[in-house]
């Protein structure tokens, strides 16, 4: 397969750490005219003319092969910097066996230090399409003309196959881009790890620049990761103009991982703490794809499964070599929302956009769980995993906490972003008119691992004894209340439904409300949509004025004598509070100590009614009499969970052999000093029913 070039702009907006382009222009047609061609093989050859020459060793090629040699004067990368025509090779096999010899000649004075620019179509860091980036090979100056080597692929190796899932193998054909390049001697840093070429005028920055990568060296060597990968030093380093899209890039080579190089945008040199990010940034890339474990042609052409995620990291790993603890990376603003399209799934808008919006995420677990983890996620990465797989198994299932981060991020606890920047992409607003606007309902389709964010304004409308209820068909619901000077605070959360009382006393102090609904759902491949119907209902509470709770039951009972004989028989227990209770708002209480001729009673109720709900939450109730004229106690205990609940009837009963599903507890036990009888267990027919009743003595 035969790749066009294209010698456009690398993206569409300056951002600091990587590259963005998040509208698609049309592409610049490259202007390069045909000027020879030269089948060569398994004996060698070249590929010439008067100016230019490829010179290709015996055996570099395993069978023939057509090169072809175009020429343009018009496409012109590095600018006043180069000194010859630009040159582009076609059908260069992806696999050759030895270094070939390349031979530019030179139409301006070489003043300083010769090299050849060589460009490649690649999946560079920091877009969603691939772009042309380029290294520069040190040349000697012979006679008008640069010579430098084309190095040999490094040979495939461990996990990298000749051929992989994504169907392009090391059987395909390159193009390559070239132009000879007049430069100052290149920087090494103090290291050996890095060699930076760059313009004369970036001259007072570039020792900055290489204490910057050993730096960034230093600091990803200490989050665990290896540079076993890779066997040749230094990593290339260009500094020259990207154009207005890009701060940086790291490019993957189809000459392999020892090949991986970085370029980086000359103007950087005015922007002292940009250009400490950007190098932090584009090296963290480079040992991320040394644990890419896809062939090397693979890596140029497509970008990895886990892509976000390595933006993500490089955009966090920023902060690793800044001062500022509330340091924010520049890729992230504009992009704040990524974590609630869906861990995964928001890749939809872009996979490099996504990514970038992902580092709070990266920051919170690293945070949460030890930096020391990032490396094993990398690990399992190599090993084949899917990202949020890897993530999964390295931290927690991520449905146990994301709900959790999302709440952290909304409060600016993970990076100070204001709150008008999440609620500006709020999918709904809640803007009560007046007491009787009372329900509202929003049916979204929500992702895995997503989330979407609702305002409610004007609460002061309510009236003052209101409830707000939020209810959910799935997910977990977490509420929080704000003002418009940006403050956030966490209220409640849960599922499938929570209360916020009173809300009229919030909207008097200026405060609104702002509902999070999370789809926690995780399954591969983590984009399955999911509609959830949520609705927010505002309602009275239930006039509760009652003093007395009667529960009465008929239940099946397994009983023990003292004996231990055992016998089934149907009993009928009942409480009923002899002393008044009381209502504190939704939750009675009574008590009581009493004495009767017959004997005493001694006991206890608490109920709480859930009136939106329709039931009991909760009733627990004891209660202990003494017959006096046997001499004989009964001690009983019954606790009832989620009892349906009529609050005009005042009522909560179950019928038939549903009955026993609400009885979450039932102990009895009759005994006097010559004999006792104990209810081991109780069950439910359809002669069985259990009820609560509330009236007033």
């Amino acid at each position: 397969m035969k790749n066009s070039l294209v010698a456009s702009a690398l993206a569409a907006a300056l951002i600091l750490g990587g590259c963005s382009k998040d509208k698609p222009s049309a592409p610049q047609k490259p202007d390069f005219t045909l000027v020879t061609s030269a089948t060569i093989g398994t004996g060698g050859g070249e590929l010439a003319t008067d100016d230019f020459a490829l010179i290709v060793p015996a055996d570099a090629f395993s069978e023939l092969v057509t090169l072809e040699l175009s020429v343009s004067e018009k496409i012109l990368p590095f600018g006043a910097e180069g000194i010859s025509k630009t040159y582009r090779i076609g059908h260069l096999p992806a696999s050759y066996s030895s270094a070939l010899r390349l031979r530019l000649k030179i139409e301006d004075s070489l003043t300083l230090s010769g090299y050849v620019a060589i460009g490649h179509k690649t999946m560079v860091s920091g877009l969603d399409t691939a772009a042309i980036a380029y290294f520069l090979q040190p040349a000697i100056d012979s006679g008008g003309f640069l010579i430098c080597e084309l190095p040999a692929p490094d040979p495939e190796q461990g996990l990298m196959k000749v051929s992989d899932r994504t169907g392009y193998t090391t059987g395909e054909d390159l193009e390559l881009i070239m132009r000879a390049v007049n430069r100052p001697p290149a920087y090494v840093s103090a290291e050996g790890h890095f060699r930076i070429t760059y313009p004369q005028i970036f001259s007072d920055a570039v020792a900055q620049l290489a204490a910057d990568f050993e730096d960034a060296f230093d600091s990803i060597t200490a989050l665990g990761f290896s540079y076993a990968g890779r066997t040749r030093w230094p990593v290339q380093v260009s500094v020259r103009d990207l154009g207005t899209g890009c701060s940086g890039l790291y490019m993957p080579s189809i000459w392999g991982d020892n090949y991986g190089c970085i370029e980086i945008h000359e103007t950087l040199r005015q922007n002292r703490s940009g250009l400490r990010a950007t190098a932090a940034h584009e090296f963290m890339h480079l040992a991320q794809d040394l644990y890419d474990s896809r062939n090397r042609i693979s890596k140029s052409k497509f970008h990895s499964e886990h892509y976000w995620l390595n933006e993500g990291v490089s955009t966090w790993v920023e902060g690793k070599l800044m001062t500022d603890p509330n340091y924010v990376p520049g890729p992230i603003v504009s992009r704040e929302m990524a974590p609630f399209r869906g861990m995964h799934a928001g890749i939809s808008v872009g996979t490099a956009t996504h990514g970038y919006g992902m580092a709070g995420l990266v920051k919170y677990l690293l945070t949460r769980y030890g930096q020391q983890n990032l490396i094993s996620v990398y690990q399992r990465i190599r090993a084949g995993s899917h990202p949020v797989t890897a993530i999964d198994e390295t931290f927690a299932p991520s449905p146990q906490w994301y709900e959790e981060f999302l709440r952290d991020y909304l409060q600016g606890r993970v990076y100070p972003v204001a709150l008008g920047t999440f609620l500006a992409s709020s999918s709904g607003d809640y803007v009560i008119a007046g007491a009787a606007d009372t329900l509202r309902n929003f049916p979204d389709s929500y992702p895995d691992l997503s989330a979407r964010l609702y305002t409610i304004r004007l609460l002061n409308r309510l009236d003052s004894t209101a409830t707000m209820s939020f209810v959910a068909a799935a997910g977990q619901l977490t509420i929080f209340k704000y003002r418009a000077d940006g403050s956030v605070e966490f209220l409640t959360s849960g599922s499938p439904q929570v209360d916020v009382m009173r809300p009229r006393s919030l909207g008097d102090s200026g405060w609104g409300l702002v509902a999070m609904l999370t789809n926690t759902a995780c399954q591969s491949p983590y984009t399955n949509p999911r509609t959830i119907a949520f609705t927010m209902t505002v309602s009275r509470p239930t006039e509760l004025n009652f003093n007395r709770c009667y529960m009465d039951g008929d239940f099946v009972a397994h009983m023990m004598r003292q004996d231990s004989s055992q016998y089934t028989v149907m009993i009928n227990p009942t409480i009923i509070n002899p002393a008044p209770g009381h209502f504190v708002g939704n939750t009675f209480t009574a008590e009581w100590d009493t004495t009767y001729d017959w004997g005493s009673s001694k006991g206890s109720i608490t109920a709480t009614i859930d009136a939106i709900a329709g039931k009991i939450s909760t009733y627990s109730a004891v209660d202990t009499t003494y017959r006096a004229d046997l001499a004989a106690t009964t001690a009983m205990r019954i606790e009832i969970t989620g009892l349906p609940f009529d609050v005009h009837a005042h009522r909560g009963d179950a019928e038939g052999a549903a009955a026993c599903q609400f009885v979450t507890l039932f102990e009895r036990r009759s005994y006097d000093p010559y004999w006792s009888l104990q209810v081991q267990s109780i069950e439910c027919d359809t002669n069985c029913s259990v009820a609560v009743l509330f009236d007033r003595m």
